[in-house]
């Protein structure tokens, strides 16, 4: 995952002159964006990103504030087939043959205040706020023509903090990189995660 990360700074920062560039033009003091984010919390590293979409207001070149809603889905698909057994005292288990579907979604609504250094056409940003984490899995296993389905629903209040690196490409369009850490439950340390993000962000 750091290589990925790296590449995609690399990448924003090489793809437009930074050097020798106007300041942003500070009349335009909001922007909306939209992007991939590759936060996997299933440990599913074949599975598309997600998608995160942000909104952002400046009250100086130096200071704004932020919010913005996130989500990634993942559907999978498991055989069952466990052969007949003879357990003990000569009890014969069943042979189990079926299918086992799951839908994973996890979902991210976060505000926070931001911070913004800028030389030329880059910019560096950071942020922190609390944030609101939704998990859900759908489950629907058909065993031996039997079928089970339900749904487990998991919500907490976290906080979250970012760092990215800016490069406008016009006076509205710029691109960004950066990375996104996550504690999705002040309860628990171990349910803090960071992971990569980019996309094309729209001032007006």
């Amino acid at each position: 995952m750091p290589r990925v990360t790296t590449a995609l700074i690399l990448a924003v920062v090489v793809s437009t002159p930074a050097i020798a560039q106007p300041r942003p033009d500070e009349a335009r003091d909001q922007s909306v964006s939209a992007g991939a984010q590759w936060a996997l919390p299933y440990a599913a590293r074949d599975a598309p990103p997600g998608v995160q979409v942000s909104w952002r207001r400046w009250w100086s070149p130096y200071v704004g504030i932020g919010a913005d809603v996130r989500w990634w889905r993942h559907s999978t698909s498991t055989e069952i087939n466990f052969p007949s057994q003879q357990g003990p005292e000569g009890i014969v288990i069943r042979a189990q043959q079926g299918r086992d579907n799951r839908r994973i979604s996890s979902y991210g609504f976060g505000v926070g205040l931001l911070s913004r250094v800028s030389s030329g056409r880059v910019s560096c940003i950071g942020g922190i706020g609390p944030g609101l984490f939704v998990d859900r899995t759908v489950h629907d296993i058909h065993i031996n023509g039997s079928r089970d389905g339900g749904s487990i629903t998991l919500r907490s209040l976290g906080v979250q903090m970012l760092g990215e690196v800016e490069v406008r490409a016009t006076r509205r369009i710029s691109a960004f990189a950066g990375v996104r850490l996550e504690l999705r439950d002040v309860r628990f340390v171990e349910s803090g995660s960071g992971y990569p993000a980019a996309g094309v962000r729209v001032a007006f």
